[in-house]
């Protein structure tokens, strides 16, 4: 009686919905058989022909009156369908493999969650301009949201918050901002009722993700610190860079950035950079688009970089369709082969003749990264008072924990915010790891200041509800609560 009468409050929901893009036809491949969406949003201007495509998931519980999430990928150039299938949607893959399974710890059991492929030219989204920038792709990620409100009127009213991880802890941020300058522009019927963001191993500090500097401190702390080097490695770094345990975050020397490059680079062969931890999958690299990322990305540097604005531009259009791309041991095979079925993609309401494919190697190499990062952006935003979650995998290579807690501790001192929640561990049931029913055991630490949670996860690496799908529920439900996560 219980399904019936959220199929039914479902159904009415839906009745504001777009009824175009309700997907039908997939529910024996996902085994997801309540009502979801997948279209485009035209967010195209005078300039340019833009469609930001989207999966929408409505509230299994209370979709009336449920909040919001909007979740965005990162790269810059990687689908947030990989968010959906991989990690927090109603059905995701199994790792390494085609099968498809409903995942008992979605985001959308407590909450309605909208995926937006970003920018425009990644995944399905289709685009004639041909680079972005943040504050550029802040922009259109705005006016998608407008259309996702215009679309689905009915969710207006909920609360919205802004999810993401890794590179969208650039976009999380600008666009939580734009929002915020938005809603004061407008009239109150226009208003988008933001109350917080959560950001997941996502770039902030400008010493972070290669932002200003041609070496990552943190990238070499962690490898440091998982025992990837010799004592006589380490030394020969230290010479030219300083300490690796308490590194000089803005080190960018040429002899700093030799020696640390040369060191990185021999570790990183076959290491899943994303779960220093994990499997390097080896996975058919012609189909995900592996080989051509190696074999093209010199040939894009040099056009990119030898030839002037006007030819620039004629290059670059010839070089837009052989973009796909799945980065180096990452697990690509079950959405790579799923997104590109001709029946999946008529169900989803896109083109046929686009190839998906994880990354986007042209969106990449032309996006434009601010050197600032976000962390600038942190006092104003929680000065407006929006609740800001930060969570990281303490076994990723790519955005590591250690730049996450120096950001951290720096913005606290200097806004001199007090502790709320002291740096201590959090707990899970025991059962979820295997353990005894009754038992807890430790999932990472957490502390909480004036304006800012900030949660690590034990054993997880750069993509945490894929690698803790229960610690990830957990969060996000307290998350959205106004809540903390439990000590022991």
């Amino acid at each position: 009686m219980k399904q019936v009468i959220l199929f039914l409050a479902l159904a009415l929901v839906a009745q504001a919905a777009i009824k175009a893009d309700l997907v039908t036809g997939l529910d024996k491949e996902t085994g997801y058989t309540l009502p979801w969406y997948s279209g485009y949003f035209d967010v195209s201007d005078e300039k340019n022909t833009m469609k930001s495509h989207y999966f929408f998931f409505p509230s299994q519980d209370d979709a009336t009156n449920d909040p919001v999430i909007l979740w965005l990928n990162g790269g810059p150039g990687c689908s947030s369908l990989l968010g959906a299938a991989q990690e927090n949607g109603p059905w995701v893959f199994k790792s390494n493999s085609s099968e498809i399974v409903v995942n008992e710890y979605s985001w959308n059991k407590h909450a309605s969650v909208i995926y937006i492929e970003s920018p425009p030219g990644v995944g399905f989204s289709t685009s004639t301009k041909i680079s972005w920038n943040d504050q550029e792709t802040a922009q259109i990620n705005l006016k998608a949201v407008e259309r996702f409100f215009e679309g689905y009127s009915e969710y207006k009213k909920n609360e919205f918050y802004v999810a993401g991880e890794s590179y969208a802890g650039i976009y999380v941020p600008t666009l939580s901002r734009a929002i915020l300058d938005h809603n004061k522009q407008v009239t109150s019927s226009k208003q988008i009722n933001l109350k917080g963001f959560l950001v997941g191993n996502g770039c902030t500090d400008p010493s972070e993700c290669s932002l200003t500097s041609n070496v990552d401190p943190w990238m070499y702390n962690i490898f440091a610190a998982q025992g990837f080097f010799t004592p006589e490695q380490i030394a020969n770094y230290e010479k030219e860079c300083g300490s690796y345990f308490q590194p000089d975050p803005l080190q960018n020397t040429t002899s700093c950035q030799k020696i640390a490059n040369k060191q990185l680079n021999a570790a990183q062969s076959n290491i899943n950079i994303y779960n220093l931890q994990g499997l390097c999958y080896h996975q058919n690299i012609e189909f995900t688009g592996q080989k051509t990322w190696y074999n093209d990305m010199p040939k894009y540097d040099e056009k990119l970089n030898n030839i002037d604005q006007v030819i620039r531009e004629h290059e670059l259009r010839k070089l837009q369709n052989p973009v796909g791309m799945a980065p180096p041991c990452v697990d690509a095979k079950g959405p790579t082969e799923f997104f590109n079925t001709d029946y999946v993609k008529e169900a989803l309401h896109v083109d046929t003749s686009i190839k998906w494919s994880m990354c986007n190697t042209f969106v990449s190499i032309t996006y434009s990264r601010s050197k600032t990062g976000t962390l600038h952006l942190y006092p104003n935003l929680i000065k407006e008072g929006l609740r800001i979650w930060f969570f990281t995998g303490d076994v990723d290579g790519a955005v590591p924990t250690a730049g996450s807690l120096y950001w951290f501790d720096k913005l606290n001192k200097e806004q001199k915010y007090e502790d709320i929640i002291p740096w201590r561990a959090w707990y899970q049931e025991g059962v979820q790891f295997g353990d005894q029913p009754g038992n807890r055991q430790n999932a990472g630490q957490i502390q909480q200041t004036e304006g800012l949670t900030l949660v690590t996860f034990k054993g997880c690496g750069h993509m945490v509800p894929q690698d803790n799908p229960s610690g990830g529920y957990d969060m996000i439900n307290a998350f959205l609560q106004g809540e903390t996560l439990p000590a022991y």
